[in-house]
């Protein structure tokens, strides 16, 4: 969908996995499918309680 709004758009990642490979252009780090990654935003410890 988005692609086709945007047709001469560049899409790129940080991360992609294989079956997400073919809908970017350019990813920085392949990751298995079965990977899970945690961005800081998702982690529920708080900041204050992880350093110290």
């Amino acid at each position: 969908i988005v692609r086709a709004m945007l047709p001469k758009a560049h899409f790129a990642t940080v991360y992609a996995k294989p079956a997400g490979r073919p809908m970017v252009d350019t990813t920085v780090t392949q990751v298995s499918q079965d990977t899970w990654i945690v961005f800081p935003w998702d982690d529920d410890v708080p900041i204050s309680e992880q350093t110290g």
